[in-house]
Protein backbone atom coordinates (compact mmCIF):
# COMPACT_ATOMS: atom_id res chain seq x y z
CA UNK A 1 0.00 0.00 0.00
CA UNK A 2 1.78 3.32 -1.03
CA UNK A 3 2.38 6.50 1.29
CA UNK A 4 -1.04 8.05 0.20
CA UNK A 5 -3.45 5.27 1.49
CA UNK A 6 -1.55 5.00 4.72
CA UNK A 7 -2.27 8.48 5.73
CA UNK A 8 -5.71 8.40 4.31
CA UNK A 9 -6.63 5.88 6.34
CA UNK A 10 -5.33 6.92 9.24
CA UNK A 11 -7.12 10.00 8.61
CA UNK A 12 -10.39 8.23 8.60
CA UNK A 13 -9.15 6.22 11.93
CA UNK A 14 -8.27 9.55 13.53
CA UNK A 15 -11.93 10.91 12.47
CA UNK A 16 -13.83 7.86 13.82
CA UNK A 17 -11.98 7.66 17.09
CA UNK A 18 -12.40 11.57 18.54
CA UNK A 19 -15.42 11.84 16.31
CA UNK A 20 -18.04 13.61 19.20
CA UNK A 21 -20.87 11.62 18.06
CA UNK A 22 -19.43 8.49 17.59
CA UNK A 23 -20.90 6.84 20.61
CA UNK A 24 -23.99 7.93 19.50
CA UNK A 25 -23.74 6.48 16.12
CA UNK A 26 -22.15 2.96 17.41
CA UNK A 27 -24.73 2.66 19.41
CA UNK A 28 -27.14 1.51 17.38
CA UNK A 29 -25.47 0.74 13.93
CA UNK A 30 -22.27 -1.76 14.67
CA UNK A 31 -21.78 -2.50 11.07
CA UNK A 32 -19.75 0.36 11.07
CA UNK A 33 -18.23 3.16 8.23
CA UNK A 34 -21.49 3.10 6.18
CA UNK A 35 -23.64 4.74 8.98
CA UNK A 36 -21.44 7.89 8.08
CA UNK A 37 -22.70 7.94 4.47
CA UNK A 38 -25.54 10.27 5.24
CA UNK A 39 -25.56 10.99 1.22
CA UNK A 40 -25.90 7.47 -0.02
CA UNK A 41 -29.87 8.76 -0.01
CA UNK A 42 -29.13 11.26 -2.95
CA UNK A 43 -27.67 8.56 -5.09
CA UNK A 44 -30.06 6.03 -4.44
CA UNK A 45 -32.10 5.02 -7.38
CA UNK A 46 -36.02 6.27 -5.92
CA UNK A 47 -38.98 3.40 -5.62
CA UNK A 48 -40.56 3.54 -8.72
CA UNK A 49 -36.54 3.02 -10.31
CA UNK A 50 -36.20 0.63 -8.23
CA UNK A 51 -39.32 -1.60 -9.02
CA UNK A 52 -38.88 -0.50 -12.90
CA UNK A 53 -35.23 -2.40 -12.14
CA UNK A 54 -37.14 -5.57 -11.10
CA UNK A 55 -39.83 -5.25 -13.89
CA UNK A 56 -36.52 -5.40 -16.45
CA UNK A 57 -34.69 -8.11 -15.22
CA UNK A 58 -38.36 -9.90 -15.35
CA UNK A 59 -38.12 -10.61 -10.95
CA UNK A 60 -40.34 -13.89 -10.29
CA UNK A 61 -38.86 -16.17 -13.06
CA UNK A 62 -35.84 -17.57 -10.02
CA UNK A 63 -32.65 -16.93 -12.51
CA UNK A 64 -28.94 -15.99 -11.37
CA UNK A 65 -28.23 -12.53 -13.01
CA UNK A 66 -24.83 -11.81 -10.76
CA UNK A 67 -22.46 -14.96 -9.67
CA UNK A 68 -20.22 -13.18 -7.42
CA UNK A 69 -16.59 -14.83 -6.11
CA UNK A 70 -16.19 -14.41 -2.32
CA UNK A 71 -12.45 -14.50 -0.72
CA UNK A 72 -11.61 -15.61 2.60
CA UNK A 73 -9.18 -14.33 5.04
CA UNK A 74 -9.26 -16.24 7.73
CA UNK A 75 -7.07 -15.51 11.28
CA UNK A 76 -5.21 -17.81 13.18
CA UNK A 77 -3.19 -17.98 15.84
CA UNK A 78 0.95 -17.64 14.71
CA UNK A 79 1.44 -21.07 15.29
CA UNK A 80 -1.05 -21.53 12.56
CA UNK A 81 -3.56 -23.09 14.75
CA UNK A 82 -6.72 -22.60 15.68
CA UNK A 83 -8.11 -21.57 12.13
CA UNK A 84 -11.63 -21.48 10.32
CA UNK A 85 -11.92 -24.63 8.75
CA UNK A 86 -12.59 -24.95 5.04
CA UNK A 87 -15.84 -27.22 6.04
CA UNK A 88 -17.15 -23.58 7.83
CA UNK A 89 -16.43 -21.93 4.79
CA UNK A 90 -18.59 -23.97 3.10
CA UNK A 91 -21.20 -24.57 5.82
CA UNK A 92 -20.94 -20.29 5.52
CA UNK A 93 -21.89 -20.46 1.62
CA UNK A 94 -24.29 -22.60 2.06
CA UNK A 95 -26.31 -20.32 3.99
CA UNK A 96 -25.45 -16.78 2.15
CA UNK A 97 -26.40 -18.94 -1.15
CA UNK A 98 -29.69 -20.36 0.53
CA UNK A 99 -31.02 -17.19 1.85
CA UNK A 100 -30.32 -15.37 -1.81
CA UNK A 101 -32.18 -18.58 -3.10
CA UNK A 102 -35.65 -18.35 -0.63
CA UNK A 103 -35.73 -14.57 -1.74
CA UNK A 104 -35.14 -14.93 -5.32
CA UNK A 105 -32.56 -11.74 -5.60
CA UNK A 106 -30.87 -13.68 -8.64
CA UNK A 107 -27.72 -13.04 -6.98
CA UNK A 108 -25.20 -16.42 -6.09
CA UNK A 109 -21.09 -16.80 -4.59
CA UNK A 110 -19.20 -18.84 -4.78
CA UNK A 111 -15.28 -19.80 -3.27
CA UNK A 112 -12.55 -17.80 -4.68
CA UNK A 113 -9.04 -19.39 -3.80
CA UNK A 114 -7.45 -19.92 -2.33
CA UNK A 115 -8.26 -19.27 1.04
CA UNK A 116 -5.31 -16.96 2.67
CA UNK A 117 -4.54 -16.83 6.13
CA UNK A 118 -3.63 -14.81 8.57
CA UNK A 119 -1.03 -15.68 11.73
CA UNK A 120 -0.58 -13.37 14.66
CA UNK A 121 -1.56 -14.17 17.87
CA UNK A 122 -2.70 -10.32 18.21
CA UNK A 123 -5.17 -10.44 15.70
CA UNK A 124 -7.55 -13.33 16.04
CA UNK A 125 -9.56 -10.92 18.48
CA UNK A 126 -9.04 -8.20 16.40
CA UNK A 127 -10.39 -4.36 17.79
CA UNK A 128 -13.19 -2.93 15.82
CA UNK A 129 -11.31 0.64 15.75
CA UNK A 130 -7.23 0.03 15.68
CA UNK A 131 -6.96 -2.91 13.82
CA UNK A 132 -10.29 -3.77 11.82
CA UNK A 133 -10.30 -0.91 9.31
CA UNK A 134 -6.20 -1.78 8.64
CA UNK A 135 -6.55 -5.18 8.38
CA UNK A 136 -9.17 -5.34 5.22
CA UNK A 137 -7.63 -2.32 3.53
CA UNK A 138 -3.78 -4.32 3.85
CA UNK A 139 -5.60 -7.60 2.83
CA UNK A 140 -8.09 -7.57 0.22
CA UNK A 141 -8.34 -9.14 -3.38
CA UNK A 142 -9.52 -7.34 -6.15
CA UNK A 143 -13.09 -8.17 -8.07
CA UNK A 144 -14.55 -10.32 -5.24
CA UNK A 145 -16.00 -9.71 -1.63
CA UNK A 146 -13.47 -9.94 0.75
CA UNK A 147 -14.38 -11.51 3.92
CA UNK A 148 -12.55 -11.51 7.19
CA UNK A 149 -12.93 -14.32 10.02
CA UNK A 150 -11.74 -13.77 13.35
CA UNK A 151 -11.97 -15.47 17.17
CA UNK A 152 -13.69 -11.62 17.94
CA UNK A 153 -14.31 -8.59 16.82
CA UNK A 154 -14.34 -6.07 19.94
CA UNK A 155 -15.67 -2.42 20.31
CA UNK A 156 -14.12 -0.19 22.97
CA UNK A 157 -16.03 3.13 23.13
CA UNK A 158 -15.10 6.52 25.29
CA UNK A 159 -17.08 6.31 28.64
CA UNK A 160 -18.62 3.00 27.84
CA UNK A 161 -17.95 -0.74 28.16
CA UNK A 162 -16.39 -2.86 25.54
CA UNK A 163 -18.43 -5.03 23.89
CA UNK A 164 -17.76 -8.04 20.96
CA UNK A 165 -19.39 -7.91 17.92
CA UNK A 166 -20.45 -10.39 15.59
CA UNK A 167 -19.62 -8.76 12.01
CA UNK A 168 -19.11 -5.61 10.70
CA UNK A 169 -19.02 -3.90 7.21
CA UNK A 170 -16.50 -1.37 6.05
CA UNK A 171 -17.64 1.11 3.27
CA UNK A 172 -14.13 2.72 3.19
CA UNK A 173 -12.21 -0.57 2.65
CA UNK A 174 -14.90 -2.73 1.36
CA UNK A 175 -14.29 -5.07 3.63
CA UNK A 176 -16.60 -8.02 6.02
CA UNK A 177 -15.57 -9.37 8.88
CA UNK A 178 -17.77 -11.75 11.48
CA UNK A 179 -16.45 -13.53 14.14
CA UNK A 180 -16.39 -17.49 14.85
CA UNK A 181 -19.34 -19.30 15.60
CA UNK A 182 -22.01 -15.86 14.82
CA UNK A 183 -25.51 -16.55 13.56
CA UNK A 184 -25.68 -18.07 10.08
CA UNK A 185 -27.44 -14.91 8.58
CA UNK A 186 -24.37 -12.63 9.90
CA UNK A 187 -22.47 -13.34 6.54
CA UNK A 188 -25.73 -12.40 4.30
CA UNK A 189 -26.46 -9.34 6.25
CA UNK A 190 -22.75 -8.18 5.89
CA UNK A 191 -22.93 -8.45 2.32
CA UNK A 192 -26.44 -6.70 2.35
CA UNK A 193 -24.39 -3.75 3.39
CA UNK A 194 -21.97 -4.72 0.74
CA UNK A 195 -24.60 -4.28 -2.06
CA UNK A 196 -25.53 -1.02 -0.72
CA UNK A 197 -28.35 -1.88 1.95
CA UNK A 198 -28.78 -0.17 5.47
CA UNK A 199 -30.71 -1.00 9.13
CA UNK A 200 -34.14 -0.75 9.25
CA UNK A 201 -33.44 1.28 12.17
CA UNK A 202 -31.12 3.73 10.77
CA UNK A 203 -31.54 6.61 12.78
CA UNK A 204 -34.36 5.78 14.55
CA UNK A 205 -33.38 7.48 17.58
CA UNK A 206 -32.47 11.08 15.40
CA UNK A 207 -35.97 13.31 14.63
CA UNK A 208 -34.16 15.16 12.16
CA UNK A 209 -33.10 11.73 9.98
CA UNK A 210 -34.94 8.71 11.81
CA UNK A 211 -37.98 7.10 9.41
CA UNK A 212 -41.56 7.81 10.33
CA UNK A 213 -43.83 5.02 10.48
CA UNK A 214 -45.92 6.47 7.83
CA UNK A 215 -45.62 5.22 4.26
CA UNK A 216 -46.92 8.31 2.74
CA UNK A 217 -45.80 11.01 4.83
CA UNK A 218 -43.95 13.64 2.76
CA UNK A 219 -40.91 15.96 3.05
CA UNK A 220 -42.46 19.38 3.81
CA UNK A 221 -42.72 21.37 0.46
CA UNK A 222 -41.93 18.87 -0.89
CA UNK A 223 -44.04 15.21 -2.93
CA UNK A 224 -41.21 13.59 -1.70
CA UNK A 225 -41.62 10.66 0.58
CA UNK A 226 -40.10 10.70 3.84
CA UNK A 227 -39.52 6.77 3.79
CA UNK A 228 -37.10 7.42 0.51
CA UNK A 229 -34.78 9.92 1.95
CA UNK A 230 -34.94 8.94 5.84
CA UNK A 231 -33.48 5.59 7.67
CA UNK A 232 -32.61 3.03 4.81
CA UNK A 233 -34.40 4.85 2.18
CA UNK A 234 -36.64 1.79 1.40
CA UNK A 235 -40.39 2.37 1.52
CA UNK A 236 -41.22 -1.29 1.52
CA UNK A 237 -39.12 -2.12 4.78
CA UNK A 238 -40.92 -0.95 7.63
CA UNK A 239 -39.84 1.84 9.75
CA UNK A 240 -38.33 0.07 13.40
CA UNK A 241 -36.56 0.61 16.34
CA UNK A 242 -33.61 -1.68 17.18
CA UNK A 243 -35.19 -4.71 16.90
CA UNK A 244 -32.47 -6.54 19.22
CA UNK A 245 -34.34 -3.99 22.45
CA UNK A 246 -37.88 -5.13 21.35
CA UNK A 247 -38.04 -8.49 20.05
CA UNK A 248 -37.86 -11.83 22.50
CA UNK A 249 -35.85 -15.44 21.63
CA UNK A 250 -39.46 -16.22 19.49
CA UNK A 251 -38.68 -13.47 16.98
CA UNK A 252 -42.10 -11.81 18.69
CA UNK A 253 -42.01 -8.03 18.81
CA UNK A 254 -42.23 -6.42 22.45
CA UNK A 255 -41.82 -2.86 21.60
CA UNK A 256 -45.86 -2.01 21.42
CA UNK A 257 -45.40 1.19 22.98
CA UNK A 258 -42.16 2.50 21.08
CA UNK A 259 -43.48 5.33 18.82
CA UNK A 260 -41.46 7.74 15.97
CA UNK A 261 -40.69 10.86 15.98
CA UNK A 262 -44.26 11.70 15.41
CA UNK A 263 -46.32 9.48 18.12
CA UNK A 264 -46.87 6.62 15.30
CA UNK A 265 -46.42 3.21 17.34
CA UNK A 266 -43.97 1.16 15.28
CA UNK A 267 -45.51 -1.98 13.41
CA UNK A 268 -42.34 -3.82 11.93
CA UNK A 269 -41.44 -6.77 10.40
CA UNK A 270 -39.14 -9.71 12.46
CA UNK A 271 -37.61 -11.76 10.31
CA UNK A 272 -35.53 -8.85 7.64
CA UNK A 273 -31.98 -9.58 7.20
CA UNK A 274 -30.78 -6.35 7.59
CA UNK A 275 -32.76 -5.86 10.86
CA UNK A 276 -31.41 -6.24 14.09
CA UNK A 277 -33.70 -8.77 16.17
CA UNK A 278 -32.58 -10.56 19.28
CA UNK A 279 -32.38 -13.89 17.64
CA UNK A 280 -30.86 -13.64 14.84
CA UNK A 281 -32.06 -16.87 13.47
CA UNK A 282 -35.09 -15.16 12.95
CA UNK A 283 -33.95 -13.35 9.96
CA UNK A 284 -34.53 -14.64 6.67
CA UNK A 285 -36.07 -12.40 4.38
CA UNK A 286 -34.72 -8.88 1.56
CA UNK A 287 -37.85 -7.27 0.51
CA UNK A 288 -38.50 -6.34 -3.09
CA UNK A 289 -36.60 -3.09 -2.93
CA UNK A 290 -33.63 -4.45 -1.03
CA UNK A 291 -33.44 -7.18 -3.65
CA UNK A 292 -33.37 -4.68 -6.31
CA UNK A 293 -31.10 -2.12 -4.66
CA UNK A 294 -28.48 -4.91 -3.85
CA UNK A 295 -28.94 -5.86 -7.99
CA UNK A 296 -28.58 -2.11 -8.91
CA UNK A 297 -25.19 -1.91 -6.40
CA UNK A 298 -23.73 -5.15 -8.08
CA UNK A 299 -24.50 -3.96 -11.71
CA UNK A 300 -22.59 -0.57 -10.49
CA UNK A 301 -19.55 -2.12 -9.52
CA UNK A 302 -16.32 -2.08 -11.95
CA UNK A 303 -16.17 -5.80 -11.96
CA UNK A 304 -19.91 -6.46 -12.73
CA UNK A 305 -19.12 -7.34 -16.47
CA UNK A 306 -17.32 -10.20 -14.80
CA UNK A 307 -20.17 -11.01 -12.74
CA UNK A 308 -23.43 -10.75 -15.33
CA UNK A 309 -24.64 -14.35 -16.57
CA UNK A 310 -25.47 -12.45 -19.40
CA UNK A 311 -22.16 -12.08 -20.50
CA UNK A 312 -21.14 -14.42 -23.28
CA UNK A 313 -17.99 -15.36 -21.14
CA UNK A 314 -19.59 -15.86 -17.50
CA UNK A 315 -20.81 -19.58 -18.52
CA UNK A 316 -17.18 -20.24 -18.05
CA UNK A 317 -17.84 -19.71 -14.30
CA UNK A 318 -21.10 -21.46 -13.81
CA UNK A 319 -20.32 -23.48 -10.65
CA UNK A 320 -22.72 -26.13 -9.09
CA UNK A 321 -24.58 -26.05 -5.89
CA UNK A 322 -22.14 -28.10 -4.12
CA UNK A 323 -19.35 -25.53 -4.25
CA UNK A 324 -16.62 -25.17 -2.72
CA UNK A 325 -15.81 -28.70 -2.87
CA UNK A 326 -12.34 -28.79 -4.10
CA UNK A 327 -10.05 -30.46 -1.26
CA UNK A 328 -11.19 -33.30 1.32
CA UNK A 329 -11.79 -30.83 3.74
CA UNK A 330 -14.19 -29.28 1.93
CA UNK A 331 -16.12 -32.57 0.24
CA UNK A 332 -19.13 -33.53 -0.19
CA UNK A 333 -21.01 -36.15 1.39
CA UNK A 334 -22.70 -38.90 -1.13
CA UNK A 335 -26.10 -40.43 -0.13
CA UNK A 336 -27.60 -43.28 -1.93
CA UNK A 337 -29.60 -42.86 -4.66
CA UNK A 338 -29.80 -38.93 -4.48
CA UNK A 339 -27.76 -37.87 -7.91
CA UNK A 340 -26.07 -34.74 -7.41
CA UNK A 341 -25.23 -32.26 -10.57
CA UNK A 342 -21.73 -30.97 -10.66
CA UNK A 343 -19.28 -28.78 -12.83
CA UNK A 344 -15.56 -27.95 -13.89
CA UNK A 345 -15.55 -24.19 -14.30
CA UNK A 346 -13.51 -21.22 -14.21
CA UNK A 347 -13.23 -18.93 -11.28
CA UNK A 348 -12.88 -15.03 -12.24
CA UNK A 349 -9.47 -14.04 -10.53
CA UNK A 350 -9.33 -10.23 -12.27
CA UNK A 351 -9.34 -8.74 -15.51
CA UNK A 352 -5.37 -8.76 -15.62
CA UNK A 353 -5.08 -12.17 -14.36
CA UNK A 354 -5.42 -15.40 -15.41
CA UNK A 355 -9.05 -17.42 -14.08
CA UNK A 356 -9.04 -20.17 -11.40
CA UNK A 357 -9.77 -23.37 -12.61
CA UNK A 358 -12.06 -25.70 -10.57
CA UNK A 359 -10.99 -28.97 -12.66
CA UNK A 360 -11.09 -31.49 -9.13
CA UNK A 361 -14.01 -32.11 -6.90
CA UNK A 362 -13.87 -34.10 -3.55
CA UNK A 363 -17.15 -36.13 -2.27
CA UNK A 364 -17.07 -39.05 0.33
CA UNK A 365 -19.35 -41.59 1.41
CA UNK A 366 -19.70 -42.65 5.16
CA UNK A 367 -19.32 -46.36 5.30
CA UNK A 368 -22.08 -47.45 8.10
CA UNK A 369 -24.40 -46.01 5.50
CA UNK A 370 -23.60 -48.52 2.77
CA UNK A 371 -24.91 -51.97 4.54
CA UNK A 372 -22.72 -53.84 1.88
CA UNK A 373 -19.43 -54.66 1.14
CA UNK A 374 -19.43 -53.34 -2.53
CA UNK A 375 -19.52 -49.84 -2.89
CA UNK A 376 -21.35 -48.50 -6.91
CA UNK A 377 -21.09 -45.25 -7.77
CA UNK A 378 -23.12 -44.35 -10.92
CA UNK A 379 -21.32 -41.34 -13.08
CA UNK A 380 -23.61 -40.41 -15.80
CA UNK A 381 -24.19 -37.19 -18.38
CA UNK A 382 -25.26 -33.95 -17.14
CA UNK A 383 -26.61 -30.91 -19.29
CA UNK A 384 -23.10 -29.95 -19.81
CA UNK A 385 -20.70 -31.71 -22.22
CA UNK A 386 -19.17 -34.82 -20.85
CA UNK A 387 -15.31 -34.64 -20.02
CA UNK A 388 -12.44 -37.34 -19.46
CA UNK A 389 -12.24 -37.95 -16.07
CA UNK A 390 -9.67 -39.39 -13.46
CA UNK A 391 -11.67 -41.41 -10.28
CA UNK A 392 -9.45 -41.68 -7.73
CA UNK A 393 -11.44 -43.23 -4.07
CA UNK A 394 -9.29 -43.44 -0.71
CA UNK A 395 -9.49 -44.61 2.60
CA UNK A 396 -7.80 -44.11 5.79
CA UNK A 397 -5.31 -46.94 4.38
CA UNK A 398 -4.78 -44.17 1.37
CA UNK A 399 -5.46 -44.73 -2.51
CA UNK A 400 -7.73 -47.94 -3.13
CA UNK A 401 -8.76 -47.32 -6.95
CA UNK A 402 -8.21 -45.36 -9.61
CA UNK A 403 -9.68 -45.19 -13.20
CA UNK A 404 -9.63 -42.87 -15.78
CA UNK A 405 -13.32 -42.52 -17.90
CA UNK A 406 -14.10 -41.01 -21.46
CA UNK A 407 -18.17 -41.80 -21.14
CA UNK A 408 -20.34 -42.22 -18.30
CA UNK A 409 -19.67 -45.86 -16.14
CA UNK A 410 -21.02 -47.42 -13.28
CA UNK A 411 -17.83 -48.18 -10.67
CA UNK A 412 -17.54 -50.98 -8.46
CA UNK A 413 -15.48 -51.10 -5.32
CA UNK A 414 -14.86 -54.36 -3.59
CA UNK A 415 -12.43 -52.78 -1.04
CA UNK A 416 -13.58 -53.01 2.64
CA UNK A 417 -14.50 -49.48 3.70
CA UNK A 418 -13.52 -48.68 7.67
CA UNK A 419 -15.18 -45.17 8.09
CA UNK A 420 -15.34 -42.71 5.05
CA UNK A 421 -14.22 -43.51 1.38
CA UNK A 422 -13.39 -40.21 -0.37
CA UNK A 423 -14.00 -39.60 -4.16
CA UNK A 424 -11.84 -37.48 -6.21
CA UNK A 425 -12.91 -36.58 -9.04
CA UNK A 426 -10.68 -34.83 -11.86
CA UNK A 427 -10.95 -33.36 -14.94
CA UNK A 428 -8.08 -34.19 -16.91
CA UNK A 429 -9.62 -32.27 -20.06
CA UNK A 430 -9.80 -29.04 -18.65
CA UNK A 431 -8.34 -26.59 -21.11
CA UNK A 432 -10.38 -28.19 -23.79
CA UNK A 433 -13.83 -28.93 -22.19
CA UNK A 434 -15.14 -27.21 -18.68
CA UNK A 435 -18.31 -29.77 -18.84
CA UNK A 436 -20.00 -31.44 -16.20
CA UNK A 437 -21.20 -34.57 -14.43
CA UNK A 438 -23.97 -36.82 -12.55
CA UNK A 439 -23.21 -38.86 -10.14
CA UNK A 440 -24.80 -41.21 -7.49
CA UNK A 441 -24.50 -44.07 -5.01
CA UNK A 442 -26.20 -46.71 -5.95
CA UNK A 443 -28.07 -49.78 -4.10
Amino acid sequence: MNFYKVIFYLFIFIFLYFHPSKSQILSDEECGCNTLNVNFLKNKPTDDQLHLLLDSVNFGENKTLYRIPVKFWIYRKSDGKDGFSEEKIKELLYWLNYYHSINNTGLSYYLKPDIRYIDNNRLVKLKYILQAPFQTAFHKSKACINVHIADKLKLKRRNHNSRNLSGTYNAITKGVIIVKGSSISTLTHEIGHYLGLKHPHRFWKSKLLGEPVSRTKEIRGTHIKMCEKKGDGLCDTPAEPNLSRFTDDNCKYTGWNVSDSYGVVYVPNTDNIMSYTKNRECRTQFTKEQIALMLYTASKNKYSKFWEVTDKNTIRFNFDTYEPDNSRNSSTELNFNIKQTHTFHEIFNSPRKETFKDSVDWLFIKCDTTKQSETKIIIAKSDAEFPAMRIRVYNSDGLIYQKEITEPEEIKINTPCKDVLYIQVINIMFENILGGYSIKLAE
